[in-house]
């Protein structure tokens, strides 16, 4: 299988969700994997000419040697490679899986970048989308080729469960004001005494004295992939009052999940689907500071319901486990082979 993504440096969820998958299917004995890294090829100038030339012909020589080929990137890179891999694949006769990152699909894309990006989707052997509200407005275009296949991430042992208040309040992700920073700083000025949000993140537009006039949000760093789970284990609730337009699956909130920490939420786009009100965690409303320091209030004053999510959030993950989704990947692959 040859598999051809994200393997950059940057700190974000499709990254780490590209090596997640590789991780996992590198365990697996009757699998076989090589991986091309997309890393460099737009936004660089003219040095990115060449990378991108040496990517393109190394899809073509590679792909002779394996019998699948899948692309996973997010929506804005087909413009520049998918058809070009398409097409190859297409002449050599290998089928081709498309995984799509993120929360926004060609329709959140412009004139001729939006039509290639559609053509592409369209015409792959299968369209894997995140969510199930891209799935739902592929198959209202005609799609007949698109599956859902959500973010995942690895869930290791159930950690026990310490009857405590929910007093610590994380945010982790990258640090823009569409994923709701502001209006977090807002909520959190209004908070009583023993309560505490943190934020974890790079900076990612915001400036870096964006919290200096706010007194009860304390930013603390950028974590790397490997300890965001052990970091959770240190707070009460995560919080991602998003309204980002590409928001999907936020890999994250499975890591809390996983960690034993109901999620508090913006009612935007999918996240609905993955933070399940009053079952794993509390929606809100996006852009409003109210209703989000309404949810921290009581998650902190209602402690019966606190625990219920805590204890729910660990069952649901489960059904997002890295290897299971591994598995079903592998599942898709033997399915175009197949036919």
């Amino acid at each position: 299988m040859l598999l051809i993504g994200p393997l950059i440096d940057e700190i974000g969820g499709t990254t780490v969700s590209f090596k997640y998958l590789i991780n996992e299917l590198r365990k697996m004995d009757d699998v076989i994997i090589t991986v091309l890294s997309v890393k460099g090829i737009r936004g660089g100038g003219w040095r990115s000419i060449p990378r991108f030339l040496n990517l393109i012909s190394s899809v073509a020589f590679l792909t002779r040697k394996h019998n699948i080929v899948s692309l996973q990137v997010s929506v804005t890179a087909i413009p520049y490679i998918g058809l070009l891999i398409l097409a190859i694949c297409r002449l050599l006769n290998r089928p081709l899986i498309f995984r799509m990152f993120g929360g926004m699909d060609h329709n959140g894309l412009n004139g001729t970048s939006k039509l290639l990006t559609r053509l592409f989707a369209k015409n792959v052997d299968i369209y894997l989308a995140q969510t199930k509200l891209l799935i739902q407005s592929a198959k209202n275009e005609g799609f007949t080729n698109c599956e859902w296949f959500p973010t995942s991430r690895p869930v290791s042992v159930r950690p026990s469960i310490i009857k405590k208040p929910c007093r610590r309040f994380v945010f982790v992700g990258q640090l823009r004001s569409e994923k709701g920073l502001k209006e977090l700083a807002e909520a959190a000025e209004k908070l009583p005494e023993g309560l505490e949000v943190h934020v974890w993140g790079p900076w990612t537009g915001l400036s870096e004295d964006f919290f200096d006039r706010f007194n009860r949000v304390k930013m603390m760093g950028v974590l790397e992939p490997g300890e965001v789970s052990a970091k959770l284990l240190e707070y009460d609730a995560l919080i991602l009052p998003s309204y980002l337009k590409a928001e999907g699956y936020s890999g994250v909130i499975f890591e809390a999940y996983a960690s034993g920490l109901p999620v508090i939420a913006t009612q935007w786009l999918a996240l609905p689907e993955i933070v399940i009100h009053e079952r794993t965690g509390l929606l809100v409303e996006p852009r409003n500071s109210k209703s989000l320091f309404d949810a921290m209030i009581r998650l902190s004053k209602d402690d019966k319901l606190y625990h219920a999510l805590r204890e729910n959030s660990l069952e649901y993950v489960q059904e997002f486990s890295m290897e299971k989704q591994a598995k079903r990947f592998i599942e898709y692959c033997r399915k175009v082979l197949v036919d």
